[in-house]
C-alpha cells in the first residue's frame, strides 16, 4: 500500500504505519463526504510521522473553522512547517489525494488507531518489565504503565461508534420485560428501603456519593451498603484506602451479629483495642461465617484510580450479573501524574474516572467523599452540595449525592464535663437520648428523582445502620 514515497521518518514508525497515515490523510481530500467520520476516529494525535502530524493538525483546524479541506488550503497554512516542506509540500498532498483508496477508508482509520494502541501497549510493557526488575519498585507501581494503558485503550475503543438506537431500544425493552417478570432485579440495594425508594436503588452505570464530615458514619454506611448488596447476591468489590481489611471485618462482623443480639451488641472498638473477651471473639467468628462469598475487600492506601478501575474490571469479568464497586473514600485515591500537585484537578480526574468506570462496567460505583471544614464553622451543621471538598466535579459527575448528618456527634461534644454531677446533665441526657441512634440522609442531588431527606436508625458501636429501630433497642 506504499502510495507515495515518504521522507526520512522517526525510527519507531514502520513503513506500514506511514503508508496507512498517507491513505487516511489522502482520503480526507478525496472523500470530503467522509471527512467528519474519519476525523472522529482519527484525531490529529494519532499521526506520528512529523509531516503527517502537521497535516492532520491543519485539517482538524480547517474543519473547525469551516474551511474547505483541499491541498491548497492545507499547503497555504503550512508554508513555514519544515517537516511539511521537506516532504514535498503541496505536491506531496496532491500525490496522497490522487493515490488514496476509494473504499475501505473507515477500516484503514480504525487500523491506524489499533496500530497506535499496540505500539503504546508495547512501550508500556517494556517500562513495566524494566520496573519489575528493580527490587525497590513495588509490583503495583511497576504495573502502573500497563494499567494506565489498559484504561486508555478501553476509553479509545469504547468511543469508536455511536450506539444504534434500534439495538439499544430492543435491549432496553427486553430488560424491562425481564424486570417486570421478576427475572432480574431492578437495581442493587443499599440495604435501606427509604434510600432505595429515594434514588431508585443502585443502578448500573450510576456514580453514588456518600458525603459527610468525619464521624458522620460514611465508612459505616459504605460497608453496610457493600454487605447488603452482597447478601442480595451481588458481587461486590470494596476498596478501603483508610482501614485495613481486618478493621473492616471487625465492623462487618459486628453488623452481621447485630440483628440477632440487639440487647447485647458487639462493639468493633473492643476488637480494635484488644478488650474483647473469649466469648465476644467467638460471637464475632460465628457472625462472620454468614459473610457472603461474593464480597471482596482491597485494603491499600496508595491505589490510583487507574489501578482501582483495572482491578474492578478484572473482578467484574468473573461475573455475568451486575455487581457493585465501593470506594472509601474518594479524596484518599491517588491521582495520575498528569495533575500531580493540583488537588482540584486531581479530584476532578478521580471523580470523572469513577463515573467512567461505572459507565464502562454498567455497575454502580459508590464512593465516600469528605466535606470541607466550612461545615464546622456554621451554626447549622447539616451539609449541602457546596460543602463537597476540593472539587465541584464530584457534584457534576455524581448521579446521586447523599449527605450524612448524625446529630448525636455534635451533642456528644457538649457533654457536661462533670458528668451526672453537673446540673446540666439531665437536660443534656434527654437531648442525647432523643438523637443517639439517628442518622439523617440528605439526598442533595438525585439525577433519577427528587431531592429528599430521610432518617434511619444507626448504632455506631456496632457499625449497624437500619431502616427502623430493631426490637430490644
Amino acid at each position: 500500500m506504499n502510495i507515495v514515497p515518504f521522507p526520512p521518518k522517526a525510527k519507531a514508525v514502520s513503513d506500514i504505519e506511514c503508508e496507512t497515515e498517507q491513505a487516511v490523510l489522502g482520503a480526507c481530500f478525496r472523500r470530503p463526504e467522509m471527512l467528519d467520520e474519519i476525523l472522529s476516529i482519527c484525531p490529529a494525535a494519532e499521526f506520528i510521522h512529523a509531516p503527517h502530524a502537521a497535516i492532520a493538525h491543519c485539517i482538524h483546524e480547517a474543519r473547525a473553522s469551516s474551511l474547505p479541506i483541499t491541498p491548497l488550503v492545507v499547503a497555504t497554512k503550512l508554508t513555514s512547517d519544515t517537516a511539511f516542506i521537506e516532504a514535498g509540500g503541496k505536491a506531496y498532498l496532491e500525490a496522497m489525494e490522487g493515490a488514496a483508496p476509494a473504499g475501505g477508508i473507515i477500516a484503514l482509520a480504525r487500523n491506524l488507531v489499533d496500530m497506535r494502541l499496540r505500539r503504546e501497549a508495547g512501550e508500556a510493557a517494556k517500562v513495566t518489565q524494566e520496573a519489575l526488575g528493580d527490587p525497590g519498585c513495588g509490583i503495583m507501581e511497576a504495573m502502573r504503565p500497563v494499567l494506565d494503558m489498559a484504561d486508555h485503550a478501553a476509553e479509545v475503543l469504547g468511543k469508536r461508534e455511536a450506539v444504534s438506537i434500534t439495538d439499544t431500544a430492543d435491549a432496553m425493552l427486553r430488560e424491562a420485560q425481564d424486570r417486570a417478570a421478576g427475572r432480574t432485579a431492578l437495581a442493587a440495594t443499599t440495604g435501606l428501603t427509604k434510600l432505595d425508594e429515594a434514588i431508585g436503588g443502585l443502578q448500573g452505570g450510576d456514580l453514588v456519593v456518600y458525603s459527610g464530615r468525619p464521624g458522620m458514619g460514611k465508612s459505616a454506611l459504605l460497608m453496610s451498603t457493600a454487605l447488603r448488596a452482597a447478601i442480595q447476591g451481588r458481587p461486590v468489590i470494596c476498596f478501603s484506602l483508610e482501614m485495613t481489611a481486618s478493621r473492616l471485618l471487625q465492623r462487618v462482623g459486628c453488623d452481621l451479629h447485630y440483628d440477632q443480639n440487639t440487647a447485647s451488641p458487639l462493639s468493633y472498638s473492643w476488637f480494635r483495642n484488644g478488650t474483647a473477651d473469649h466469648e465476644q471473639i467467638a460471637q464475632l467468628g460465628t457472625a462472620l461465617k454468614a459473610l457472603p462469598d461474593t464480597l471482596r475487600l482491597v485494603d491499600n492506601g496508595s491505589l490510583t484510580i487507574q489501578e482501582i478501575a483495572a482491578m474492578s474490571r478484572a473482578f467484574a469479568a468473573r461475573y455475568s450479573t451486575m455487581g457493585v464497586v465501593v470506594i472509601d473514600y474518594l479524596q484518599k485515591v491517588t491521582a495520575g501524574d498528569r495533575y500531580r500537585g493540583n488537588r482540584v484537578q486531581e479530584v476532578t480526574e478521580i471523580s470523572g474516572a469513577a463515573k467512567a468506570l461505572a459507565m464502562r462496567l454498567k455497575w454502580p460505583v459508590v464512593v465516600g467523599a469528605q466535606l470541607n471544614r466550612g461545615v464546622e464553622s456554621r451554626e447549622e451543621k447539616r451539609p449541602n452540595l457546596t460543602d463537597l471538598r476540593e472539587s465541584g466535579a464530584i457534584e457534576q459527575d455524581a448521579d446521586a449525592v447523599i449527605g450524612l448528618f448524625r446529630p448525636a456527634y455534635y451533642v456528644e461534644k457538649r457533654k457536661p464535663a462533670l458528668g451526672k454531677a453537673d446540673s446540666c446533665w439531665p437536660a443534656w441526657e434527654l437531648e442525647y437520648e432523643a438523637v443517639k441512634n439517628q442518622l439523617d440522609l440528605l439526598v442533595m442531588k438525585n439525577r433519577n428523582g427528587a431531592e429528599d431527606s430521610l432518617s434511619v436508625f444507626c448504632d455506631m458501636r456496632a457499625s449497624a445502620i437500619r431502616d427502623f429501630r430493631p426490637r430490644g433497642v
